[in-house]
């Protein structure tokens, strides 16, 4: 799977902005908000934000440029 959804809160221009956990790890990048209805943590929330997961975002750089992969994996 390649999309997350979650439903922090983000602005106009976040794409591309790192969705982080609560341990402050990158788990994804912000793509765009969806409307939906749907209930979360008892409210009805009447949007979904989602992100691409930093996996497939991994996967497709070590295809597409192994060097840059390896670099940016490196980094501590």
């Amino acid at each position: 799977e390649r999309e997350i959804r979650y439903f922090t809160d983000t602005q106009r221009g976040s794409s591309g902005s790192p969705v982080l956990t609560d341990d402050w790890v990158v788990c994804a990048l912000h793509r765009s908000s969806r409307q939906v209805d749907v209930k979360f943590q008892g409210k009805t929330s009447a949007h979904v934000n989602v992100g691409t997961q930093i996996s497939a975002v991994l996967a497709d750089l070590a295809e597409r440029s192994p060097t840059a992969h390896d670099e940016v994996r490196a980094l501590p």
